[in-house]
C-alpha cells in the first residue's frame, strides 16, 4: 500500500501539463486549472478548480493512460466597461493531463461539477 501512494504521487505529480504556467503549454491552451487529488478507499479522487465555466463547456475523458480535463471559460466583461484597469481571471481554452495509475478502472470513471468545482472518481480495480 505504501509502494502504491509513493508511486501514484509520483506519477500525478511528474506528468502533468504545464507544472508551470510558462512551461508546458499546448499553443491550444490559455490557462491550466488547479486540481487537487485525493486517495480514498477503493479510488483516487481529482477535484480541479472552475469557476465561470458551465457544466456543458467541460470535457473529461480518457486519452491512453491519461485523464484529460479540458473546456473553456468565457471571458466575463461587463456590456458598460470603457476600460479594463487589471485582469488576472484566466479565460479561453483550458486543459489538464494526469498520467492514470495502472489499477484504474477507466471503464468506471465518474464525474461530476458542483460550485465551479469538477469532481472526478477513479475506480481502482484492486479493491
Amino acid at each position: 500500500m505504501k509502494r502504491f501512494s509513493h508511486l501514484f504521487l509520483e506519477t500525478f505529480t511528474h506528468t502533468t501539463i504545464g507544472e508551470e504556467p510558462s512551461e508546458g503549454r499546448a499553443p491550444e491552451v490559455a490557462w491550466i486549472p488547479h486540481v487537487d487529488i485525493y486517495e480514498v478507499p477503493c479510488a483516487i479522487l481529482v477535484v480541479a478548480e472552475l469557476p465561470g465555466v458551465k457544466r456543458d463547456d467541460i470535457e473529461v475523458g480518457v486519452v491512453g493512460d491519461r485523464l484529460r480535463i479540458s473546456g473553456i471559460r468565457p471571458k466575463m466583461i461587463p456590456g458598460n466597461t470603457q476600460r479594463v484597469l487589471q485582469m488576472e481571471i484566466p479565460y479561453g481554452p483550458f486543459a489538464r493531463e494526469l498520467r492514470l495509475p495502472h489499477s484504474a478502472d477507466i471503464g468506471h470513471i465518474e464525474a461530476s461539477y458542483e460550485e465551479g468545482c469538477l469532481w472526478v472518481r477513479i475506480p481502482r480495480t484492486a479493491c
